[in-house]
């Protein structure tokens, strides 16, 4: 695989999330901002994975969808769990913008923990 070249579950991890985002935006029931909202819930995750293609090692690159992944599901989780079961709250609705803030600082420090580990891995 050539370096920078997308990879597979990127790809995939990016398109999941984004319809998800985007089905959480439909049964909320408009689409007022809603692009602009599906964007800024999904970037997180999407760019996260979108960053795995600059690692060379598979398995660095792995750890890093891995890391999306449980992100991504956790912040899902919170934003379903606040739209769908939480008690009607004004302030909960701050979890939309308060969540991918989290989610870019844990995918942003697993991001620069691996690079660090790969530049280690790679030292003669």
């Amino acid at each position: 695989m050539e370096k920078g070249e997308v990879k597979a579950p990127a790809i995939a991890i990016g398109a999941m999330y984004g319809v998800a985002s985007l089905v959480l935006l439909l049964k909320a029931g408009g689409f007022g901002l809603g692009l602009l909202f599906v964007l800024w819930v999904a970037s997180p995750v999407v760019l996260g994975a979108w960053v795995g293609r600059y690692f060379r090692s598979e398995l660095v690159s792995s750890v890093l969808y891995a890391s999306v992944i449980l992100v991504g599901v956790w912040g899902y989780y919170e934003q379903w769990w606040v739209m769908f079961v939480a008690p009607s709250d004004p302030q909960s609705a701050l979890v939309f913008v308060i969540v991918p803030f989290y989610q870019w600082a844990l995918i942003g420090a697993a991001a620069a923990a691996l690079m660090v580990w790969q530049w280690y891995a790679e030292r003669p």
